[in-house]
C-alpha cells in the first residue's frame, strides 16, 4: 500500500466488467446485470511508483452517475458524451488523484481514489510516464490495487 495524500497521477489502465449482478437501487433486495469499470492511476511518492483503483462504477453518460463525475474532475469540464467518445481513450490522461485508505471487513487496509481533479501544467512532469509504468497484475490484492468493497 501506498502512501495517502494528493499526487500528481496518470491513468494508466481502464478495466471493463460485463453482466455484473448488482443490487438495483433502491432496492437492495432485487439483482440487476450491469456494465462496470474501474480506473487504476500510477502516482509517484519517495522514489516509487505506486498503483491505486476507484470503486466499480456503473458504465453509464449520466451527468450524475459516478463515472461522469469522475470523468469531469480528471478534465476539469463535463464530458461530451458523444458517439466518437470512449473513456478507454482518457488512458495517459495525467491529473491529480487524492489518495485516501480504509480498513476492510476482513481487517486489510487498502487504499483508494478519493477524488482527482485537472493538474496544474508544472506538475505534468511529477506523474509517472504510461510508456515507463509496469502495471501489477490485475488481482494483486498484495500490491494494493484491488479494494474489497
Amino acid at each position: 500500500t501506498g502512501p495517502t495524500g494528493s499526487f500528481p497521477a496518470t491513468l494508466v489502465m481502464v478495466k471493463d466488467y460485463f453482466g455484473v449482478s448488482k443490487p438495483k437501487y433502491g432496492e437492495p433486495n432485487v439483482f440487476e446485470e450491469k456494465d462496470t469499470t474501474r480506473f487504476m492511476f500510477g502516482y509517484n511518492a519517495n522514489g516509487e511508483t505506486y498503483f491505486v483503483q476507484t470503486w466499480e462504477m456503473t458504465q453509464s453518460n449520466n451527468e450524475k452517475s459516478a463515472l461522469s463525475k469522475l470523468l469531469s474532475g480528471m478534465k476539469g469540464s463535463p464530458v461530451l458524451w458523444t458517439d466518437e467518445y470512449d473513456y478507454v481513450d482518457e488512458v495517459g490522461t495525467v491529473c491529480q488523484v487524492t489518495v485516501s485508505s480504509k480498513v476492510s471487513k476482513k481487517g486489510k487496509t487498502y487504499n483508494y481514489v478519493a477524488s482527482v481533479a485537472p493538474l496544474l501544467d508544472e506538475l505534468v512532469d511529477k506523474a509517472p510516464k504510461l510508456e515507463e509504468v509496469e502495471i501489477p497484475e490485475q488481482d494483486s490484492v498484495e500490491n494494493g490495487v484491488d479494494p474489497v468493497s
